[in-house]
């Protein structure tokens, strides 16, 4: 595409890039508008030189002169696009013959090491410098271009390696090798005197030569010591620091502090007598309580002094004080403090003050604007960091600067699309380059474009067409009900790998449900990217959101786990689905019609084990209804088989005795669930006799407090894993509570994975009208990390109060993104969750169109598609509240007898 070229498009002339930008994110390949555009804008279009074939790389690192000016062989290729260089023209040839044997190669299959002999291989002394190629060169950047372009063996490997590997490759022998060397010993040597130092260096024989052990062996104890793992500090202590100036007798020798403190440091272990004995001899000539400007407090890193004729950063006083070796109780100690003191140290504010929250919202800052601020001038960045880190957001201090430089360092940021939503995928040509929309709309920030002027709208002009969209009324859904979308697969989507999560929540922002493009899709992708979602019900019972179950040691609805099963990406028909419906069917599924529950365990008011070791037990908030309809069950059913284990405890598979007989755990485990009923007395000796053989207390992730978040990210040993995921493992590895181990991991996981609930919770989708509800798949970028509206909301819904000023400023930034106004079956009417409906050839119960259908699909109120269930369901499903008789205002009375 012509860099430079401009073509008519839309009724508009538009450049070339942007053109190419906004059909190959919008249209279909092979649809009219992709078709029409290729016939319109040919000119757009041209074959353009490359310095290197298709199969050859270029290389990125070298340079050539090209056009008047020295150039990275890779700009060379840009410069032919900004100047439409035509592949068939003499331009192209000469630039090929002048550039390609420096520019391209092929990739070997085995690239030349410079530092291999042999079969061994040698460190490569990256910083030493050689002449290479008629320039001076080091000897990383030679041996990265052989690894590169040439073969193991190859002839210009070879003359390359005979050249340079003496300069480059280490393969002298150390005589103390990772240990200290002891360089003032004195030590004979082939009959001459010498220190270890001296000996080492004219060590000139090759590393692990049977000559380097010979010398390594017969000099290691003379001149060699092991380092210390806690090296000796004789001036040991927080704020405590070794006087440079003074110095001691020691071991007969008068030595600086410094030097023994050096000394000792790389030989002694701090708790060794040797360390111990000379801190006692020497701490209190050698060691000084070190002054510090700002003790506890903290310093103010953005804030300038002049300090003795130089200007410095009130954080360098620490590094400064230390190196003078300014005592904590001398007078120029309290001189520094008395005169900067006030300038430089602050204590941290519970709530900061931001500069730019001004009436209530949230502006951008002006951060190379200058202003006066106390007397002193100051970048407006410098005036917001010192502000955010010292001043309170309620303080005097914080309110007087608002007022006197909000004006100056504050403006309201232009906003791309304003009214719209940005398509993060789309890119546009800015100045040159090709960068994404959300980088161009960032950029406003720091080129201080200010929302409302006219610099503002020319660059919304500019851009808004490629860039930004409106919300479908009917959006386009990738998966139909009862499926999900294949979070973890990747397709071809015409001619760009996208994951299937992207090319969903592209449809679902910007296509119309029904339409060509929306159609076309479906047909194309639904296949490799939709799955049938596990049901915890069988097709005709209705699910019981109400009813409590225990998952994990939480307690949560079946319409929660419901929806848990579905996030998790469960499918219907594998054996971990049919293992979710044998635990919990009985306990969350229904039939209204014929009033029964669904085949499995059956509901009672105990717990049964699942197949993975877990408890799960349910309890019913639906009162008298439920126990009526539970006794329809036979008494058989409903009592709970015996489960070895307490909750909390998990099973250990131990050889054991069991009635005279050899066996495992595990199988007297099985024999009880099958065999007897909890409570029974066989249960009961079978708990008190095997229990403590065959059941382990697990390490709790909580049990120093807080509730899990199952779905938080932790990082332990270096693998990042959700706390669900972690608590997985610990229950695989048998940690027990209160062990070592335990309390190891919990140091570390504890923190992410528990939290206690705040007492309002934030509902960023929460506004002056009502509530809103969140577009959970819908991914967008905020504090610099990418994640969905859903993982958003949930977290500042376990975390954060609804009146904090995070939940205030995060729901200002992406409400508008995140949130949508659901469809609601019956408005203002009452649901009645008791009646079920059939929907697209399954039973539903009413609930379930706000709570699921609706939800999952986004459906939007006041859409056609929202207005196409309310005609469908309304009748059958909603009802008025009924009149009652003795209810008056608030009040409900009792009636007479």
């Amino acid at each position: 595409v012509s860099f430079n070229g401009t073509a008519m498009y839309m009724d508009k002339e538009m450049k070339c890039p942007d053109i190419k930008s906004r059909l190959s994110t919008r249209e279909e390949a092979d649809g009219e508008e992709c078709l029409a555009a290729q016939q319109e804008v040919s000119s757009c279009c041209f074959d353009q030189c490359h310095i290197c074939e298709d199969e050859e790389e270029i290389d990125a690192e070298l340079e050539v002169y090209y056009n008047g000016k020295t150039m990275k062989c890779t700009d060379v290729d840009n410069a032919f696009n900004e100047n439409s260089v035509f592949a068939d023209s003499q331009q192209c040839s000469t630039a090929k013959e002048d550039f390609r044997d420096t520019c391209c190669y092929t990739a070997p299959a085995t690239p030349c090491n410079l530092c291999k002999r042999g079969t061994d291989y040698f460190d490569l002394m990256g910083i030493n410098y050689v002449s290479f190629m008629d320039k001076t060169q080091t000897c990383a950047d030679v041996s990265n271009m052989m690894f590169k372009r040439e073969e193991q063996g190859s002839e210009a490997c070879t003359t390359v390696h005979d050249e340079y590997f003496d300069t480059c490759c280490n393969t002298k022998c150390s005589l103390c090798g990772e240990n200290g060397l002891e360089a003032g010993v004195k030590v004979n040597f082939e009959g001459r005197s010498m220190t270890c130092l001296e000996l080492d260096l004219g060590l000139l024989i090759e590393a692990g030569s049977e000559a380097c052990e010979s010398v390594t062996s017969q000099f290691a104890d003379q001149c060699c010591y092991e380092k210390p793992e806690t090296p000796c500090r004789i001036c040991n202590g927080e704020g405590v620091g070794v006087n440079t100036e003074a110095s001691v007798l020691y071991l007969g020798t008068n030595t600086t502090c410094d030097s023994l403190s050096n000394y000792l440091g790389s030989r002694e272990e701090q708790n060794g007598e040797t360390c111990k004995a000379a801190a006692t001899d020497h701490y209190d000539t050698c060691c000084y309580e070190r002054c510090s400007l700002c003790e506890d407090g903290k310093s103010d890193w953005e804030t300038f002094v002049q300090y003795e004729g130089k200007s410095i950063a009130c954080g360098d006083f620490e590094w400064i004080l230390r190196g003078q070796n300014v005592a904590a109780d001398s007078d120029k100690c309290s001189a520094v403090k008395e005169e900067f003191y006030e300038k430089c140290c602050y204590t941290a504010p519970s709530t900061s003050c931001n500069l730019c929250y001004v009436d209530g919202q949230y502006l951008e800052v002006s951060v190379d604007a200058q202003v006066t601020y106390q007397d002193e001038p100051k970048s407006c960045g410098s005036l917001y960091n010192s502000l955010f880190m010292r001043e309170a957001a309620d303080s005097e201090q914080c309110d007087a600067a608002k007022d006197e430089l909000a004006d100056t360092c504050c403006f309201e940021k232009c906003q791309l699309c304003q009214g719209g939503f940005m398509d993060t995928t789309a890119m546009v040509m800015v100045n040159g380059q090709e960068v994404s929309c959300q980088v161009l709309e960032n950029s406003f920030s720091k080129d201080v474009i200010v929302a409302g002027t006219e610099q503002c709208n020319t660059v919304r002009q500019e851009y808004a067409d490629a860039c930004c969209y409106t919300l479908p009324d009917s959006p386009c859904r990738l998966c139909g009900a009862g499926s999900e979308v294949a979070a973890g697969e990747t397709v071809d989507f015409y001619g760009t790998t996208m994951s299937c999560t992207d090319v969903a929540n592209k449809l679902a922002m910007s296509e119309e449900s029904g339409g060509d493009m929306c159609s076309s899709v479906q047909a194309d992708f639904a296949t490799s990217c939709c799955f049938a979602t596990c049901p915890i019900c069988p097709s005709g019972f209705n699910l019981r959101w109400e009813v409590d179950v225990e998952y994990n040691k939480a307690t949560i609805s079946c319409g929660e786990f419901d929806g848990i099963i579905k996030g998790n990406g469960v499918m219907k028909g594998t054996t971990d689905c049919l293992s979710l419906q044998s635990t919990y069917s009985s306990a969350c599924c229904y039939n209204y019609a014929t009033s029964s529950y669904a085949p499995g365990s059956s509901p009672s008011t105990g717990g049964s084990p699942s197949n993975d070791g877990t408890y799960a037990s349910y309890s019913s908030g639906s009162g008298q209804a439920d126990v009526e309809s539970a006794s329809l069950v036979s008494a058989a059913a409903v009592s709970s088989p015996c489960n070895l284990c307490e909750p909390g405890e998990v099973g250990i598979n131990a050889e054991i005795l069991f009635n005279g007989v050899e066996t495992s755990c595990s199988e007297v485990y099985h024999f009880l669930a099958i065999q007897t009923s909890e409570g029974s007395e066989t249960c009961t000796m079978g708990k008190n006799a095997l229990r403590d053989a065959c059941c382990l207390k697990k390490c709790d992730l909580c049990a120093g407090g807080g509730i899990p978040d199952w779905y938080a990210m932790v990082n332990v040993n270096g693998n990042s894993m959700t706390c669900l995921e972690l608590d997985g493992i610990i229950t695989d590895s048998m940690i027990e509570a209160e062990s070592d181990q335990c309390n190891d991991v919990l140091s570390v996981a504890a923190p992410a994975c528990c939290y206690v609930p705040p007492e309002e919770p934030c509902n960023i989708c929460k506004s002056d009208s009502g509530m809103n509800d969140v577009l959970t798949s819908v991914e967008v970028t905020y504090g610099g990390t990418s994640s969905t509206c859903g993982a958003i909301f949930n977290a500042l819904f376990s975390r954060e109060e609804q009146e904090s000023e995070t939940c205030a400023m995060v729901t200002n930034d992406l409400a508008e993104q995140c949130c949508y106004n659901k469809c609601s079956l019956c408005g203002p009417l009452q649901t009645n969750t008791a009646v079920s409906v059939e929907h697209d050839g399954t039973q539903l119960g009413c609930g379930e169109f706000d709570s699921y259908i609706f939800a999952s699909n986004f459906i939007v109120e006041g859409s056609e598609e929202c207005a196409a269930f309310q005609t469908d369901y309304k009748d059958e499903c909603c009802y008025d509240i009924a009149c009652n008789l003795c209810a008056k205002g608030d009040t409900i009375y009792t009636p007479k007898e």
